[in-house]
């Protein structure tokens, strides 16, 4: 089984740690992780929810 992970943030590493936390709660499964380019850096509230 595959999954994808949605990082609606512009943190990178935010995605590859997640992606490493899956990977070793399912090890044999297939994880792909995308990350935004244009939303904030980190998701603290309702606008940045809204600009994510």
């Amino acid at each position: 089984m595959g999954y994808v992970f949605i990082n609606p943030n512009s943190t990178a590493a935010m995605t590859d740690q997640v992606l490493a936390m899956a990977r070793t709660a399912r090890p044999g499964a297939l994880f792909e992780g995308w990350t935004s380019t244009l939303g904030p850096a980190a998701i603290q509230g309702p606008e940045d929810g809204a600009a994510a």
